[in-house]
C-alpha cells in the first residue's frame, strides 16, 4: 500500500485531516486483511475480495463497515482501478438499503409507510427483497392494502437509493423528473441528467437544487453498472 501516494492526493483534493486519518486508517485495516486471510496486496485485489471482506466483516462485527467501505472506495478511485472503486461503491450502497428506513423518503403517505411496518418491512432492503418482481409487489397490495401504484413508487424509489448520494431529496427529485428508474438514467449522459433535473426544478418549483457536474456522472455511472450487475442483488428491473 502506497501510503504516503495517498495522503499526498487527498492533501490535494483539500480532504480534511479527519478524513486522511479515518481513510489511511480504514485502508491499512482492508489491507492487513488481505495479507492475512487471503496472502495478497491491496493492489492485487479483485472485486470479489472486496465482498468477502464485507461478509467476513459482518460476521465478525466490524463497527461503521460502510466508512470502510468508503475509505477502500477512495483509494482504488485515486489508484484508477474502475472496477474496484464501483464494486466498493455498490457494497456502500448495499449497506446502506440495509439502514434506508422507508419513512425518510420525502412525499411519503406515512399512513403506507404504518402499514408497511406492521407487517415487518421498514427499510428500502427488506421492502425490494419482496418487491423486486411482479408477484412479489402483488402480496404488498394483499398484505396491506397500499395501491400498487403507490408500492411501485415506494420500489422505484428504493431502487434508486443504491447508488450512492441518491437518497431522501435526491431519489424523489430523479423520481419526480421522471428519471424513476436505473434503466432511465443510465441512458442519459451526465449533462442531460442535470438538464432534466434543472428544468424540473424550474418548472414546478421543487425544494432542491440539480446535481454538480462531478455527481452526475457518477449517478449515470452507477446507474449503468448496477444494471450490469443486478444479479449480484437478485433484483428483477422494474
Amino acid at each position: 500500500m502506497n501510503k504516503s501516494d495517498f495522503i499526498q492526493r487527498m492533501k490535494t483534493d483539500k480532504k480534511s485531516q479527519t478524513t486522511i486519518n479515518r481513510n489511511i486508517e480504514y485502508t491499512e485495516y482492508f489491507n492487513r486483511y488481505l495479507q492475512r486471510i487471503k496472502n495478497i496486496k491491496i493492489e492485487d485485489a479483485q472485486p470479489k475480495d472486496i465482498v468477502d471482506f464485507k461478509d467476513w466483516a459482518e460476521k465478525n462485527n466490524l463497527k461503521k463497515l460502510r466508512m470502510h467501505i468508503w475509505s477502500i472506495s477512495t483509494y482504488y478511485k485515486y489508484l484508477d482501478k474502475k472496477q474496484m472503486f464501483l464494486k466498493a461503491n455498490e457494497l456502500m450502497g448495499s449497506i446502506g438499503l440495509d439502514q434506508y428506513r422507508l419513512s425518510t423518503f420525502p412525499g411519503i403517505n406515512k399512513g403506507f409507510v404504518n402499514k408497511l411496518e406492521n407487517i415487518g418491512i421498514k427499510t428500502a432492503r427488506q421492502l425490494l427483497d419482496i418487491g423486486h418482481t411482479k408477484d412479489g409487489r402483488e402480496k404488498l397490495f394483499k398484505a396491506t392494502g397500499i395501491p400498487k401504484k403507490h408500492i411501485l413508487e415506494l420500489i422505484k424509489l428504493s431502487d434508486l437509493a443504491r447508488i450512492t448520494g441518491v437518497k431522501k431529496i435526491r431519489a424523489r427529485l430523479y423520481y419526480e423528473s421522471g428519471l424513476d428508474t436505473l434503466e432511465k438514467m443510465a441512458k442519459c449522459d451526465p449533462e442531460e441528467l442535470r438538464k432534466i433535473s434543472a428544468k424540473y426544478i424550474k418548472n414546478s418549483g421543487f425544494d432542491g437544487v440539480p446535481p454538480k457536474p462531478k455527481e452526475a456522472e457518477h449517478t449515470v455511472t452507477m446507474a449503468k453498472y448496477l444494471i450490469e450487475n443486478r444479479d449480484h442483488f437478485n433484483f428483477q428491473a422494474l
